[in-house]
C-alpha cells in the first residue's frame, strides 16, 4: 500500500489540512507559504519541550564522552561490565541515550502527511474541511517566486543549507571537553571512539546531501516547511546552550 494514499485517509492529514486551509484564510491573500510557515511554527512550540529534553541530554552526553571512553577502556576485556557500568553512569546523569530519538519519530509521520496533502495539489476539500474552518477565496501557492505544489531545485539546496549548519551547531557535534593542559579529547581516544568521531564528522557533509535530494524530490512546501523547522532548531540550540553555559552545566 502506497503510504502517501494511506495518509490521505487519516486523522493527521486531516488536521494538518486543515490548519493550513485556516491559517492561510488568517494570512494575507491566501498564502500557503505563510500558512506553512505559521504551521510549522506552531508544531514545533508544540513540540518545544520535547526538542528542549532531546538539546539538553546531547549536551550532558557529549561531556559525559571523557568518562565514557575511560569506562570502556577500563572494562575492555568485560563487556558486559562496561555497558553496565555506562548505563549507571547515564542514570546518575539523569540522561538517556535514545532521548533524541523521540523528537525524530514524531516528526516523521507530520512530513509524511504534510507531503500527502501537497501530493495531488491542495485544493479545497468541503468533505474533510471542518466546519468551523474557512477557507480563503484563492489559494495562493505560489511563495517567493515559488510553485510550492511543484518540486524546487533551489529550495531544495536552501534546505540542505540550512540542514547543514544546523548538524554544525548540534550538540553533537561540539566538544565540551575542559582544555586544562592534559591530553586532549582525541589523543585519549580508543578505536571505537576515532570511529564514532569520524561519523560524526561525515554526518556534517552525508546528511545535508541526503536532505538535499529529498527536498528536491518533494513538493516545495515540504522543503519549506524542512527549512522554517531546522531554523527554529538552530534558534532552541544556541538558547539552550546559552542557558546551560550560564547555568554552569557544561564547561
Amino acid at each position: 500500500m502506497n503510504i502517501t494514499l494511506w495518509l490521505q485517509g487519516t486523522w493527521l492529514y486531516e488536521i494538518l489540512y486543515n490548519a493550513l486551509i485556516a491559517l492561510s484564510h488568517i494570512g494575507p491573500a491566501g498564502s500557503i507559504g505563510i500558512a506553512v510557515i505559521a504551521l510549522t511554527i506552531i508544531v514545533r512550540i508544540i513540540l518545544a519541550p520535547f526538542s528542549y529534553k532531546a538539546i539538553v541530554h546531547q549536551v550532558i552526553q557529549k561531556k559525559l564522552e571523557p568518562e565514557r571512553k575511560r569506562l570502556q577502556e577500563l572494562y575492555k576485556d568485560n563487556k558486559q561490565e562496561q555497558a553496565k557500568k555506562i548505563m549507571e553512569l547515564m542514570r546518575e546523569n539523569k540522561t538517556n541515550p535514545f532521548s533524541s530519538c523521540i523528537l525524530t519519530l514524531i516528526q516523521i509521520p507530520i512530513i509524511f502527511a504534510l507531503y500527502a496533502v501537497f501530493l495531488t495539489g491542495l485544493s479545497i476539500q468541503p468533505d474533510i474541511l471542518y466546519s468551523f474552518v474557512q477557507a480563503p477565496a484563492v489559494l495562493n501557492l505560489h511563495f517567493l517566486g515559488m510553485d510550492l505544489g511543484a518540486k524546487s531545485i533551489v529550495l531544495g539546496l536552501i534546505t540542505g543549507l540550512v540542514q547543514f549548519l544546523q548538524v554544525k551547531f548540534s550538540p553533537v557535534m561540539q566538544d565540551y571537553t575542559p582544555k586544562n593542559g592534559v591530553a586532549t579529547q582525541e589523543e585519549n581516544q580508543d578505536t571505537q571512539g576515532q570511529i564514532m568521531q569520524s561519523m560524526q564528522k561525515s554526518m556534517r557533509f552525508t546528511l545535508p546531501i541526503m536532505i538535499t535530494i529529498f527536498a528536491i524530490m518533494v513538493p516545495a512546501a515540504v522543503a519549506l516547511y524542512w527549512v522554517t523547522s531546522n531554523v527554529f532548531t538552530i534558534g532552541q540550540e544556541l538558547l539552550v546552550k546559552r542557558r546551560l553555559a550560564r547555568d554552569e552545566k557544561i564547561v
